[in-house]
């Protein structure tokens, strides 16, 4: 299968956190109604408010548009 990470470095770190069920259940039905996986829906969150802060370029986020929404692929 090939893989979605064209010219970006691959993901091998993993962050971690607890959330409330709501929480957790809202995050799925977002991520459902974006038809990506809840890691990519919110990998899109996080890229796109270090974006937004100035914190992080361009580089080695090919999945996520400048505007922090996933990329088609």
């Amino acid at each position: 299968m090939p893989s979605k990470m064209q010219g970006s470095e691959h993901k091998t770190e993993l962050l971690a956190l607890r959330v409330t069920r709501p929480i957790k259940e809202a995050v799925i039905a977002a991520a459902q109604d974006d038809g990506v996986d809840v890691s990519e829906w919110l990998r899109s969150l996080i890229v796109g408010e270090l974006r937004r802060r100035g914190v992080l370029s361009n580089m080695n986020c090919s999945d996520v548009s400048e505007e922090g929404n996933m990329v088609e692929r």
